[in-house]
């Protein structure tokens, strides 16, 4: 009656006495064992069958960020507060308070944000948002500037003439020469220095009134509640 080898489970004949596979004395083995329990993988790769393999559960994904980089949701907030910026720079007498308009058209700019976002606004993403608002609000200001000097023609230069003639100490040469510089608004020379001042002035400004809005309007409408 064949009999199994206690060591590699190979069946035997029951007349040998050691184990040709692996050398296990098998003399006094009971004929009839008990089934070994083989795992379910060393019998897979006994009958030559690849383990069967567990599928690995799927990565965890994290939410996007909120407010997401800095793109088209960022636009049209910082559109908004540039055109308001601009028009009030560009006004006579009103552009009085260009500083205050500019730093504030980056806290407007994080204001209409937040009437389209519920999310927390982070500072940085109000520098962003401010420093965009600086730009469109740049090219409003100049293009509405170059507008009302071609509309207001020599009255304006006289205004212009007058806060020269107030500053003490200012050669008749400069003053001439500056005069001669703003009597053509569309000259291209007047528009790239006034395009640059411009883009400084408003890029620092707007960019702080963006850091400044995200501190007084940053937080999201859960924590607000």
């Amino acid at each position: 009656m064949p009999k199994q080898c206690p060591s590699c489970q190979q069946m035997l004949d029951d007349s040998a006495s050691l184990c040709p596979i692996c050398g296990a004395p098998v003399g006094h083995v009971d004929p009839n064992p008990k089934p070994a329990n083989v795992p379910l993988e060393q019998t897979s790769s006994i009958a030559g069958e690849p383990a069967p393999v567990e599928p690995s559960p799927p990565p965890a994904t994290s939410p996007p960020p909120f407010p997401p980089a800095p793109g088209s949701s960022l636009t049209k907030p910082a559109l908004m507060a540039g055109v308001v910026l601009g028009v009030l720079s560009a006004m006579p007498y009103v552009n009085i308070c260009c500083l205050l308009w500019v730093a504030g058209g980056g806290v407007l700019a994080v204001y209409f944000l937040r009437t389209e976002t519920p999310g927390l606004i982070s500072s940085g993403t109000g520098a962003s948002l401010g420093l965009l608002t600086g730009l469109f609000g740049s090219l409003v200001w100049l293009f509405l500037e170059v507008l009302v000097r071609l509309v207001s023609g020599p009255e304006n230069l006289d205004s212009v003439r007058d806060q020269f003639a107030a500053i003490e100490g200012l050669p008749p040469e400069f003053v001439e020469q500056a005069m001669e510089f703003l009597s053509d608004p569309l000259d291209p020379v007047f528009l790239i220095v006034s395009l640059l001042t411009k883009l400084i002035l408003c890029g620092i400004l707007t960019t702080l009134g963006g850091v400044l809005g995200a501190y007084l309007f940053g937080k999201s409408r859960a924590n607000q509640s």
